[in-house]
């Protein structure tokens, strides 16, 4: 009786404190959230947060992703994001086909360089990945593989990816469009150019994202409402006597 009751407030205490920290995270900055409410039908209002979204940033070192985070939220909050130890969340919401959504996107912040030593918590309960490499390093589209691999390690084929090829905006490249757009299609991912200097396609490679972990969640839920369907026994009715 005794080890069932500490079981049970260790319990409460373990969840308390999980509620207790997404609090924190929700209240982060509570003073600018405002700012960070991004209609894209160009009006700006807050309502309820209908969904909440983890998102990660993977690749190379100095390709970008730090610049791609920092162009994407430029003007939302002037205060730094909240560090970590070894990455960088950043809190930002966005209105998308007339749902409030909260984007908790997580930078590697320069631990990628250590990718065989990082925290499988970086990739735990992440629904979306942006995995980017730099057009103009070859070794960065080479490694994009191994990037995939450790998603897939991690979170499971289930985490929406989508390749992203930075600095377009550079004079020479290493790796022509249609080569990046073959090895995207050859893993069922979508590919898309940007470049964080210009601000070039970088909105866009989020909100994409952003939409397709939405639709495949709309889909899985589908897909489970007809399950349940399929699943049901069909009725039985006692059969009739006929009388002449």
């Amino acid at each position: 009786m005794i080890l069932v009751l500490l079981g049970s407030l260790l319990s409460f205490n373990y969840h308390s404190g999980q509620c207790r920290l997404l609090h924190k995270l929700d209240s982060f900055k509570k003073h600018r959230m405002e700012s960070n409410v991004v209609d894209l039908d160009g009006t700006n209002e807050c309502n309820n947060i209908s969904k909440r979204i983890k998102i990660i940033l993977v690749g190379n070192s100095n390709v970008g992703k730090s610049s791609l985070l920092k162009s994407f939220t430029k003007g939302s909050d002037e205060n730094e994001p909240v560090s970590t130890i070894g990455t960088d969340l950043k809190l930002y919401e966005m209105r998308l086909n007339g749902e409030l959504i909260k984007l908790y996107i997580w930078d590697t912040a320069g631990t990628e360089r250590f990718k065989n030593h990082m925290s499988p918590s970086y990739f735990r309960h992440a629904q979306g990945a942006l995995v980017v490499y730099d057009v103009g390093c070859q070794k960065s589209f080479e490694e994009l593989n191994t990037w995939v691999k450790m998603i897939e390690q991690y979170s499971g084929s289930r985490l929406v990816k989508v390749i992203i090829g930075n600095k377009n905006d550079l004079p020479a490249r290493a790796i022509s469009i249609q080569k990046a757009e073959e090895y995207a299609k050859s893993i069922n991912c979508v590919y898309l150019e940007t470049s964080a200097k210009t601000g070039l396609h970088v909105r866009q490679a989020f909100v994409t994202l952003v939409h397709l972990i939405i639709e495949k969640n709309s889909n899985q839920l589908s897909v489970k409402e007809n399950n349940v369907v399929l699943r049901e026994k069909p009725t039985k009715h006692k059969a009739q006597c006929c009388h002449h």
